[in-house]
């Protein structure tokens, strides 16, 4: 259950630059703890109005966007050593 939050955090590190490393990990350790909050709020909610199977489904999908959305959004990083990745976006003026 915890393997997905580490395999973001170890993500993370290879796509921000090591100036940023510290707030990069900062703000992907706030949105995890952000949706445990979410779900920890809404599980018992939609178990009563969805049941069991409906809300395992409806987070399946919820977390398979999740899924599709980092994996469209995350800069190939095969053969990049993290040091040399400074330039992680179109918009990046750094070179």
């Amino acid at each position: 259950m915890h393997a997905y939050p580490a395999a973001l955090h170890a993500a993370n590190m290879y796509v921000t630059h090591m100036q940023l490393r510290g707030l990069g990990g900062g703000a992907a350790a706030t949105c995890n703890w952000i949706t445990n909050a979410v779900v920890s709020q809404t599980f018992l909610t939609l178990i009563q109005h969805l049941g069991g199977s409906g809300t395992f489904w409806l987070y399946a999908v919820v977390a398979l966007a999740g899924a599709v959305w980092v994996y469209s959004a995350l800069p190939e990083t095969n053969g990049e050593q993290s040091p040399t990745m400074i330039k992680i976006s179109p918009n990046d003026q750094q070179s």
